[in-house]
Formats: C-alpha cells, sequence, structure tokens
C-alpha cells in the first residue's frame, strides 16, 4: 500500500514530502537526510529543490502550487510543482509580475490558498498614495494571466510586515491576518530608510479607533531622513511629526472610513466573504491587539477554533563591540522603542 504524505516548505530552498506524522515520539535519524530526525518507521523524501525563498504551498485538484516570496533581484513567483517519481520534481513559473501590469503584483508573496478552482494569493501591489499596500487577489491556475483578479487591496502592508496567511472556514468565510508596520508602534531609525523613503507618512494603523496618552519617542541613531539623529515622533504617527503633548484618537481605518486609503488596520485578523460582489467591503474585524499575526490555522478537532502564531517585538539594535557581540554595555539598540522578552505565541480564536 502507498504511503500517504504530507507537504512542508523548507526555507533552505526545498518542498520536503514526508508521512503523516502521528507521534514525536521514538525519534531517530533519516538515513536519506542526515541530520533529521522523524518518527520511527516514517521517511523524508525531496520533492523539489532549486526554489528561490519557497513561502508557502497549496494542494488542489491533485496539483501542488508554491510561492517563491521574492527579493531583491529575484522576482516572486507562483510555481506549479509536477512530482517525478524518485526523482526531484519539477517546478513550473505559472504567474510571475511581468505577466500583468506594472505595479499589480508587488513581493512579498506570503501565502497560496487553493479553494473551489480557484488559487488565492496573498501580495502586494501599487495602492493609496503609491504605497506598496497588500493585496489578495485570486485566479484559475490554468489560465493565471487572463482570469488574475484583485478583490482586496490597501491593506496596510507597506511596513515592516505585510498580510499574511488566508484560510478559509467551514463558516464559508476566508480568513486573513495581518501584520504591523512597525516593530512596537513608532516609526523609529529601525524604518529608515527602508521603507519610510518608499512611503513617506505610512504609519501604523488602528483596527479600532483607539486613544493615546501624551508621549513622543526621539530617534536614538542617525539615518538618512534625519543624520542629527533628533527626529521625535509619536505612537500611530508618520516618523518625524514631532510630540503629542496631549491626549490624541486615532481613527480605525475601515472600508467605510479609510485612513490614507487604507481599509484595514494593524496588527490584526480579518474575515471577508469570498463570494461577495464587494469582497472588500464585507471585510470583519476578527481580533486585533498582536504584532505580527503570521500563521493561521482552523483546529482539525474544533473547525470553529482558529489559531494564530503571533511573532514577538525584536530587539532592534546592532553590537556595538565586534568582539563581544553580546554584551549589553555596548549594544546600541536602535528602534524607538524597545521592548525586551516579547515573546512568540499561539493564540486561540473561539
Amino acid at each position: 500500500m502507498k504511503k500517504k504524505h504530507a507537504i512542508f516548505t523548507n526555507l533552505a530552498a526545498a518542498i520536503m514530502l514526508l508521512p503523516l506524522l502521528g507521534t514525536s515520539q521514538n525519534l531517530v535519524p533519516d538515513d536519506n537526510v542526515p541530520g533529521v530526525m522523524i518518527s520511527q518507521g516514517f521517511n523524508i523524501e525531496l520533492g523539489i529543490d532549486g526554489l528561490n525563498y519557497p513561502s508557502n504551498i497549496t494542494i488542489g485538484n491533485g496539483k501542488i502550487w508554491v510561492t517563491e516570496a521574492g527579493f531583491p533581484g529575484v522576482p516572486p513567483t507562483v510555481k506549479e510543482v509536477t512530482l517525478n517519481g524518485d526523482m526531484p520534481g519539477m517546478a513550473t513559473t505559472i504567474l510571475t509580475p511581468s505577466m500583468l501590469p506594472l505595479g499589480m503584483l508587488l513581493p512579498p508573496f506570503t501565502d497560496i490558498t487553493f479553494k473551489d478552482g480557484l488559487i488565492w494569493i496573498s501580495h502586494r501591489q501599487v495602492g493609496a498614495n503609491g504605497w506598496p499596500l497588500g493585496a489578495v487577489s485570486h485566479f484559475d491556475p490554468a489560465d493565471p494571466a487572463s482570469t488574475f483578479e484583485t478583490v482586496i487591496a490597501n491593506l496596510p502592508s507597506a511596513g515592516d510586515h505585510s498580510n499574511n496567511t488566508i484560510v478559509f472556514g467551514t463558516d464559508g468565510r476566508g480568513y486573513i491576518s495581518l501584520g504591523s508596520a512597525t516593530n512596537s508602534g513608532v516609526v523609529g531609525s529601525d524604518n529608515v530608510p527602508k521603507w519610510v523613503e518608499d512611503a513617506p507618512g505610512f504609519r501604523d494603523m488602528a483596527p479600532v479607533d483607539i486613544t493615546f496618552a501624551p508621549n513622543g519617542f526621539t530617534a536614538r541613531v542617525p539615518t538618512s531622513l534625519d543624520p542629527d539623529s533628533n527626529a521625535v515622533t509619536a505612537a500611530y504617527r508618520a516618523f518625524d511629526t514631532g510630540e503629542e503633548t496631549s491626549e490624541y484618537v486615532v481613527a480605525a481605518a475601515t472600508p467605510n472610513n479609510p485612513q490614507d486609503g487604507i481599509i484595514a488596520g494593524i496588527g490584526s485578523v480579518y474575515s471577508f466573504d469570498p463570494s461577495a460582489v464587494d469582497v472588500a467591503g464585507s471585510l470583519v474585524l476578527e481580533c486585533w491587539g498582536l504584532r505580527n499575526a503570521f500563521g493561521l490555522a482552523f483546529d482539525a478537532s474544533n473547525p470553529s477554533r482558529l489559531l494564530i502564531s503571533n511573532n514577538g517585538t525584536d530587539i532592534r539594535g546592532q553590537a556595538g563591540d565586534p568582539n563581544d557581540p553580546l554584551n549589553p554595555d555596548t549594544y546600541v539598540i536602535q528602534g524607538n522603542r524597545p521592548l525586551f522578552n516579547d515573546k512568540d505565541v499561539c493564540l486561540r480564536l473561539r
């Protein structure tokens, strides 16, 4: 009898195949892949290699598709994978930005999901104010370029983190996770010049109306936009717009009340109706208060329960002493609002 296999991506540029694992006990080395430990009685096989930063994978109608996220000098792609018996398989590009109008399909490609004959992808495109903003699009894998349609645009994805995973629930709705623009709520030197020069004025967007106490954070190190290192930025405000000296409210970004053209807030999970005439207009905020909610999955034992993986805040900076890089006395903090010991966590919705 043939063994059933699950498939996962390896960011070291390979797709591996392995049987569905039922236990993590009795782990033993695998003869085919040195250094890999798997449950006794199972094996792992190379499915395909030579990929550039594969970010996600989906299966449907007996076929396999994978996204390559894209990075400078390497375009993002959607590839169809053909397995080839005992030999590594082949990957054929079926969609890349050059197949569509300029600015329609920008990296990173963060997710790919097959549903009801269509492939859905999470990506970016040129949006409001010319910013590279988040989008959700779908297409027929038999004719990707001609059937390509963006159904949600202008998500807050011009900053550090993008729109991420798309999953579909038994309620018929789609769910998408959105990351934050900054590391910890304040645009700072850790974001300059990277995206601040490309999207001046962009910042963390609120998913609900949020009231802030007076605040302001002074830049810690010089940057191209602030060579004197004296820029002051408040939470959820554009870089170098000054201190907020009194209480202030940041209005929610919604489809009915966009903020600078953006229709959703950061650090959140939204649901949408994939069959709606206006898919973007069907967005519903499911939860917020996260940093970078990347992974989504429904609990197999309770299909109404959504599991969310959340990336905690980084410690952003660089070693002041290359001979002692972990010395806290010489470490140079770059972020305007540094936090320590913020864990990566898995959360449960409902």
